[in-house]
């Protein structure tokens, strides 16, 4: 079912274009990196310009994993395995593939960052990113909520508004928004319960996006 599943929604054409669009992100960094020396501070200014960048093209590529977890030709799978396991199967998909290309682009950016100055990645840092991991799930997540196949034309406004929100949040210092909202602040991002927070509400929605997925038509 799974590796049907695969088949279906990341298609050779599509896996092509997935890596070409990681590579994009990947070579994002470049400048980055050639721009800024060994020291400590450069060390900051360089990881906080690589998440930024990141955080921007990141939910894009969300986007293209995830339109076409809709498609018309998974309809008679639906019927016939039953829409709870559908959605969820689809949903895990669709987790994974991020979550290999979300690795594989941290792994490269930071590899290259190391081998080029040879200094290990801070803690903080890490957390930021496990963070910035959760942001992506939300927004994953919220994509299965919305995104439909007759919509397809207007699912660019989805990353959009996602950007825009998380940048609107991230000068707030009401930490009741971001309780709200956990996507965005950078002070958010380096508290090391702000990751499984973050999955925990990923998991609200999700429970949201299973319960609409079981009340519509097909």
């Amino acid at each position: 079912m799974i590796q049907a599943l695969i088949m279906m929604q990341f298609h050779f054409k599509k896996r092509i274009v997935l890596h070409l669009l990681m590579l994009v992100v990947i070579l994002s960094m470049l400048p980055l990196m050639i721009n800024f020396g060994q020291d400590d501070w450069e060390r900051i200014q360089y990881s906080a310009l690589s998440i930024q960048t990141t955080s921007l093209l990141m939910p894009f590529l969300i986007l293209f994993i995830t339109m076409d977890h809709h498609m018309p030709a998974m309809r008679p799978m639906d019927a016939f395995f039953g829409r709870s396991f559908m959605f969820f199967s689809k949903w895990m998909v669709s987790a994974i593939v991020y979550s290999y290309a979300f690795v594989i682009i941290y792994f490269i950016q930071e590899s290259i960052w190391t081998l080029w100055n040879g200094s290990n990645v801070p803690v903080q840092i890490l957390n930021t990113y496990l963070s910035l991991h959760a942001e992506g799930l939300i927004l994953l997540t919220l994509c299965h909520l919305v995104l439909k196949d007759r919509h397809k034309t207007l699912s660019l406004l989805i990353p959009v508004l996602f950007i825009v929100l998380a940048m609107a949040l991230e000068d707030i210092k009401n930490p009741i928004f971001h309780y709200l909202f956990p996507i965005g602040n950078t002070l958010f991002r380096h508290d090391r319960l702000a990751y499984p927070y973050q999955l925990c509400y990923s998991v609200l929605v999700l429970m949201v996006a299973h319960q609409k997925s079981i009340w519509e038509n097909l």
